[in-house]
């Protein structure tokens, strides 16, 4: 009687531990984590929670429930932004920006995040009435002024630059100097991968990096949650396993076999005590 117990609960478990591995997401493997805004912490909202890089909210800024990931997330109403001063870590050449992004209303100049304070000529990224727009330089002149997701560049999954009202999108804008690529994604989907020369630079000394603004006034109407700045390229299964996947029907079918096995198991005890 306990061997045939057994031989039913093992593979209920083993069904049980799949489906909650399917519900949590994945950590990115290997990417340097230079500074996160969560915007999780109540007493400081600009804290960066990765390192010690924290920021000061300013204006039409705060906290709201309606976040993507965690518990809270950050709501900009023009002008509204949080501000970050330079520090060397934030000096780099090869980096990636990352960061869900809701609007609710068309953006004009909607900023995302830019270094452009206290000096020009390094990077933005922002979203505009049809394409997702970014700028980067280095630091002495601009590389490239169009570094751009259009409405056409739909990837994969038809889904280009022009974002839709009241829905989570993550963007990321990879800036690989080793391969001298700007490698531009909404959510996982590559949508554009753009050549260069010269060398770019996130930040350089007297500037101020801002979050929810890329340039003077280009403030950004909605919400951002998760953003992130790292001192890497990267890869496909990196950016993979920040965009937190929803459950497919099938795993709550596994769910419920688990579930049903469960209680089958549990039944069966307690006829057999």
């Amino acid at each position: 009687m306990t061997s045939r117990r057994l031989s039913v609960s093992i593979p209920v478990v083993l069904v049980g531990l799949a489906f909650a591995a399917c519900l949590l997401p994945p950590a990115p493997a290997g990417a340097a984590l230079v500074s996160r805004y969560d915007f999780e912490d109540s007493a400081t909202p600009g804290k960066d929670s990765a390192g010690s890089h924290d920021g000061t909210v300013f204006g039409g800024a705060a906290l709201t429930a309606d976040s993507r990931v965690g518990s809270a997330a950050m709501a900009f109403t023009p002008p509204g932004d949080v501000r970050i001063p330079y520090h060397s870590d934030f000096d780099v050449s090869t980096f990636s920006i990352s960061a869900w992004v809701k609007i609710a209303v068309e953006q004009n100049n909607g900023g995302i995040l830019g270094t452009r304070f206290g000096g020009d000529t390094t990077f933005d990224v922002k979203v505009r009435a049809s394409d997702v727009h970014g700028d980067v330089g280095h630091g002495g002149g601009w590389i490239d002024t169009n570094v751009d997701i259009r409405a056409t560049d739909t990837g994969s999954n038809g889904q280009g630059g022009d974002l839709p009202h009241d829905t989570w999108q993550m963007i990321t804008y990879v800036i690989d100097d080793g391969a001298k690529q700007f490698r531009l994604y909404i959510d996982d989907d590559l949508k554009r991968t753009i050549g260069y020369t010269r060398t770019p630079r996130l930040m350089k000394p007297g500037q101020e990096m801002r979050i929810g603004n890329s340039s003077g006034t280009e403030y950004l109407n909605g919400i951002l949650d998760d953003v992130r700045i790292y001192d890497h390229a990267l890869s496909q299964a990196e950016i993979d396993a920040l965009v937190i996947k929803v459950p497919e029907p099938a795993t709550f079918v596994l769910a419920g076999l688990a579930l049903a096995g469960l209680g089958g198991y549990a039944r069966r005890r307690r006829l057999g005590a």
